[in-house]
């Protein structure tokens, strides 16, 4: 028996037969259809290895029961098996025994207050096994699977397989994303597919949970479970900049050769050095789109305005800005203009550095940092007003802008109306860093400069 489900699943599909992979991730937003095919893989996989073993998990023993394993049924029936002659199930221990000797187990896997290390799995070995939801679980538990799996195995193997919902979950960490959002450099033997309602093999469940989830007031939950946005994160109040939509300000506009590149900086090295790529056009009734399209944030040892710069010269050499000659202008932080002694070299400033570095695509006018830095408090008003639309100015960001989009959302506001700054120590540098603001900041310090006559007529024209 074949597997008919959508392209993602097929690929997960592929992935459960790869002889050189032993775990599976199938991650993604809400009916994705992550669960139709954990039991359609251990379907097939039972009916088609006579004797062995298969075990499909879950924390807790009411959702393996009312979600998990109505889903079973539902797979069950749709493949046409029938009670009594293709298998027999005993409800007591929630087993499936097929006819010709494979066995389905089904366990919740919720630790025992009076022993943690208790899982329910007791000494079993089996052939494959599946932990459904593995998010709601503890990220040991896989290991514990990963040495019981193999068990009479088919010739592709023992496989465990996870299914996940973005969010801050040890599964994104294992599986996505780090904790400083970096891509999670896998296992070699580990696999990844991520999906989303799209994915559902049923046009009618794609249709109607489409709908309900576009009608998420939850702008959260709605960016985790419709999109399977996995670097989106929550707002718990007093964010610096409460008018930033992800959903709203998050758009993919394309690069335009024929318009100058508007680039900015901060010079943080921890926890990264910052460079901000964007367009500015004049559209429709006379305002201003401001299209940010790449961020480049290197990390130690490249977090440097040095190779800041050559990242976005190879883009301009061989890359999204291939062949780009239509002008660079460059803007950051006005502390960048101190003279210092840098990398060996003769005393001069960060932006000296950048200007010499990116001098073939600069010219006229080109330096439009600002003399001195805007006060937190008037810079976050100016850009509130940007982004609701009171002053004539629209600004998007890449939804490829992890990073500073992630920076946008968590900056949070200190008891005077300014920035609350949140500092973390590297554990292994012990370097203490801000947290957040590098990217937002950076962000305003280009919207600013370019726009310097609307910011200081700001209280007229958003009036």
């Amino acid at each position: 028996m074949s597997f008919n489900g959508s392209y993602k699943q097929g690929l997960a599909w592929n992935a459960c037969h790869d002889p050189t992979a032993d775990e599976l991730f199938f991650g993604g937003g809400a009916r994705s259809g992550k669960s139709i095919f954990i039991c359609a893989h251990e379907i097939i996989e039972a009916v088609a290895w006579p004797g062995t073993r298969g075990l499909i998990g879950r924390k807790e023993y009411t959702t393996l029961r009312d979600s998990t394993m109505q889903t079973w049924w539902e797979v069950m029936t749709m493949f046409g098996y029938r009670a009594g002659i293709d298998y027999k199930w005993n409800g007591a221990d929630q087993e499936c025994r097929w006819s010709n000797g494979s066995l389905t187990m089904f366990r919740h896997l919720k630790p025992e207050p009076a022993d943690p290390n208790y899982t329910r799995l007791g000494s079993t070995a089996f052939t494959r096994a599946a932990l459904d939801e593995g998010d709601e679980c503890e990220d040991r538990l896989v290991e514990m699977l990963l040495l019981r799996t193999g068990f009479n195995p088919p010739p592709h193997g023992g496989k465990v397989i996870v299914t996940g919902n973005p969010g801050e979950y040890w599964t994104k960490y294992r599986y996505v994303y780090d904790k400083k959002n970096n891509p999670v450099e896998l296992n070699p033997r580990t696999r990844v597919v991520l999906a989303t309602v799209a994915d559902n093999p049923d046009p009618v469940v794609r249709k109607e949970y489409t709908r309900r989830l576009n009608a998420m007031s939850n702008e959260y939950d709605k960016r985790r479970l419709l999109h399977g946005d996995w670097l989106v994160q929550p707002r718990n109040g007093m964010e610096f900049f409460p008018d930033f939509n992800s959903n709203t300000h998050s758009k993919s506009i394309p690069y335009d050769p024929s318009s100058a590149l508007h680039i900015t900086f901060d010079f943080n090295a921890s926890p990264y050095m910052t460079l901000l790529v964007a367009q500015i056009k004049q559209g429709e009734m006379g305002r201003w789109h401001v299209n940010f399209l790449k961020e480049y944030c290197p990390v130690h040892p490249l977090s440097t305005p040095r190779a800041a710069c050559d990242m976005l010269l190879k883009d301009i050499r061989e890359g999204c800005f291939m062949g780009h000659n239509a002008g660079v202008f460059v803007y950051g932080d006005a502390s960048g203009k101190n003279r210092k002694s840098m990398e060996g070299e003769a005393i001069r400033s960060d932006f000296d550095l950048i200007f010499e570095r990116l001098a073939r695509h600069t010219w006229g006018e080109f330096d439009r940092v600002l003399r001195s830095n805007p006060p937190h408090t008037k810079a976050r008003d100016f850009m509130g007003h940007c982004f609701t639309g009171r002053l004539p100015v629209v600004v998007t960001v890449n939804p490829d802008m992890h990073t500073t989009i992630s920076d946008l959302v968590h900056l949070k506001q200190g008891a005077a109306g300014d920035i609350l700054k949140e500092y973390e120590t590297d554990p292994v540098s012990k370097v203490r860093y801000e947290k957040w603001g590098h990217c937002s900041q950076a962000m305003y310090y280009l919207i600013i400069g370019a726009l310097k006559d609307m910011y200081d007529d700001m209280g007229t024209l958003a009036a």
